[in-house]
């Protein structure tokens, strides 16, 4: 899973957030787009996988 860039990890200084601005982050975007629509394939992935175990664990816990 990556996280998208920016946000907490961005400096405060001026000189950074100045050449920052200055680059195109279009292309960035469009992969930070890509990463997150794979991170919550990969979730709702994990999701439904869990759901069978999670109820065989309920029903053994009911029948017993």
């Amino acid at each position: 899973m990556y996280p998208p860039l920016g946000g907490i990890g961005q400096s405060d200084d001026k000189v950074d957030t100045v050449t920052d601005s200055m680059v195109d982050r279009t292309v960035t975007d469009e992969i930070d787009d890509e990463r997150f629509s794979e991170n919550t394939a990969f979730c709702i992935k994990l999701l439904i996988s869990g759901v069978p175990a999670f109820l065989v664990c309920v029903l053994a816990s009911i029948a017993t």
